[in-house]
């Protein structure tokens, strides 16, 4: 048996999945209304752009922490191709889904072997494309492997082991539920629950919050057409929601969201099929 097979195994029958279409429309819809909202942030002045996060309740104090992270989530939100490239190749040039891990599994190992260069050689940083990273990398990412590799391996993961709709959901939960709590936490996190949660006591209920209910109308937009599917969207996005919040075994989120939240949708949604 195989992994995969033990996976079906554990969570029961695939249970009722969304067409391609849908999912393919979602994803590319998302994708491109984000890459214009962000278009439009760079185009505002420093003073507009103070303006703008002032008219969203940032204070001023959390301006600059909050566009900086902006500008880092900009880069994340290229994640998406990975989704739309999965639909586009099935759905246009019948590839399997063996056929695209395959794929994903040979671009993560060059960037995990093109990263791990990146950390034996400080200087690298210096020339391209690792220059690159230099505005959006964390610095505790500078001496160590960074969430891209993280990222694409979890999305190798899940697309390697489960079905396309609900690996395609999972890495979009990663995007941008992951997105929405950083972004919330940063620029409103504390301000209305004085409450620190996490392993190290660094995240907020409102980003968490923030996270869930992007997971949540994600889910419930690409479910649309399953029955009884507000059940198994709103455990997956719980899932997703928590393993983003406590970091299970202290691994890097990028790998258990999409693979956690994976095990959990699935689950639930071969539990629905039998009701």
């Amino acid at each position: 048996m195989n992994l995969k097979d033990a996976i079906s195994l554990i969570t029961g029958l695939h249970g009722e999945q969304p067409s391609s279409g849908r999912l393919y429309l979602m994803v590319l819809v998302i994708f491109f209304v984000g890459a214009a909202f962000i278009f439009y942030l760079r185009t505002l002045s420093a003073q507009r752009t103070k303006e703008f996060y002032g008219s969203l309740g940032v204070s001023l104090k959390k301006i600059a922490k909050t566009a900086h992270e902006m500008e880092r989530k900009t880069f994340h939100l290229m994640g998406l191709l990975v989704p739309i490239l999965y639909e586009y190749l099935m759905r246009y040039h019948r590839w399997t889904q063996l056929e695209y891990s395959t794929l994903c599994w040979t671009i993560t190992t060059m960037v995990w072997i093109s990263d791990s260069v990146r950390v034996l050689l400080p200087n690298s940083m210096s020339y391209f494309p690792y220059s690159l990273l230099s505005r959006i990398i964390r610095d505790k990412e500078r001496h160590q492997l960074s969430g891209t590799s993280y990222f694409g391996l979890g999305c190798t993961l899940a697309i390697s082991f489960f079905p396309p709709a609900v690996a395609i959901v999972s890495i979009m939960w990663l995007v941008l539920g992951d997105m929405s709590a950083a972004l919330i936490g940063v620029s409103i996190g504390g301000e209305t629950v004085a409450l620190k949660m996490g392993r190290e006591g660094k995240k907020s209920a409102e980003g968490s919050i923030a996270m869930f209910i992007c997971c949540f109308t994600i889910g419930m937009v690409a479910f649309a057409e399953t029955r009884l599917a507000e059940y198994a969207i709103c455990i997956g996005a719980l899932v997703a929601t928590f393993t983003e919040l406590y970091e299970p075994c202290g691994l890097n989120d990028n790998i258990t969201i999409p693979v956690v939240s994976c095990f959990a949708l699935q689950w639930a949604l071969s539990r629905i099929e039998n009701c």
